[in-house]
């Protein structure tokens, strides 16, 4: 069988490192194949991941850390990957893939933007899944001066036991406890819901941005 193209597009496209023409044909291809979809939705955690990584591991104010080896994203994601099939084997083992994360935040931090007042552009980032319901979800923040505004892409599998219609709604939970509903939107299997929402918050005091039922059934979840 011939090679599929895309296969390992899976942990570069968790860390926003493809291109916006990649990541529209990997996003099209996600939709017609099962393996890439499952590795994507085994990788969903890595975002989780560094939200934990310790302030001593990030550059100082006004530090900027040595340029990264060229061979550096080659590595990470092949430990990611590696990484990943070790666990379907033993089900546990995360210490790689957690180093491999500290290292992707810390590069990801050196390079982002951050000049004056100028609005901040978040890379794309995929939500961590919560149930076992055959959804997964990409959300794109960029702070403004009235809070922030926000890109939604949610993708519904097409799977016996799930062929089922619902309302979805895009919460954002803030780091009071207080919650804004922002979106809302009718899935069906195997279609793509894409929409901009917006929210008074400032990225600084979401606490996160969950996907929930109309029953209030938490789906998905992000943490910036």
């Amino acid at each position: 069988m011939p090679q599929d193209r895309f296969a390992s597009y899976d942990a570069a496209y968790v860390l926003g490192a493809l291109s916006p023409k990649d990541r529209q044909e990997y996003e099209q291809h996600l939709r017609g194949c099962p393996d890439c979809a499952n590795a994507v939705r085994e990788l969903a955690g890595m975002p989780g991941l560094l939200s934990q990584v310790p302030p001593s591991l990030l550059p100082a104010d006004g530090e900027r850390p040595d340029p990264p080896p060229d061979d550096l994203l080659p590595k990470l994601l092949d430990r990611v990957r590696r990484e990943r099939l070790r666990r379907r084997v033993i089900t546990i083992g995360s210490a790689v893939l957690a180093a491999a994360a500290c290292l992707a935040l810390v590069i990801m931090l050196a390079f982002r933007p951050t000049i004056g007042d100028e609005p901040v552009a978040i890379p794309t980032a995929t939500m961590s899944p919560v149930s076992k319901a055959p959804v997964w979800a990409t959300i794109g923040l960029e702070q403004v001066d009235w809070g922030t505004k926000v890109d939604m892409h949610c993708m519904y599998e097409k799977r016996p036991g799930y062929n089922k219609s619902g309302v979805y709604l895009l919460i954002v939970v803030a780091k009071d406890g207080s919650e804004e509903q922002i979106g809302a939107w009718r899935v069906k299997p195997g279609q793509d819901a894409r929409f901009p929402a917006a929210t008074s918050y400032p990225i600084s005091e979401i606490a996160s941005i969950e996907v929930r039922t109309s029953s209030n059934k938490t789906l998905l979840s992000l943490t910036p």
